[in-house]
């Protein structure tokens, strides 16, 4: 729900469970010439939630 007004975001939710989601949000306007995202995994089978952050410095 947070992302789905983002238009740099993308969610994608799988057959079988409503709660098996994975999403990406790429963060605008980062200092530095850098570009950044985000991901959330959820695995409601075993009761996890992956976030990566990942940046990226462009030279």
């Amino acid at each position: 729900a947070e992302l789905a007004d983002d238009r740099l975001a993308l969610v994608g939710v799988f057959p079988g469970d409503p709660d098996a989601v994975t999403a990406l949000a790429v963060r605008s306007g980062s200092p530095g010439g850098e570009v950044a995202w985000r991901t959330w995994h959820a695995y409601p089978q075993t009761n996890e939630l992956v976030l990566t952050e990942t940046v990226v410095a462009l030279r």
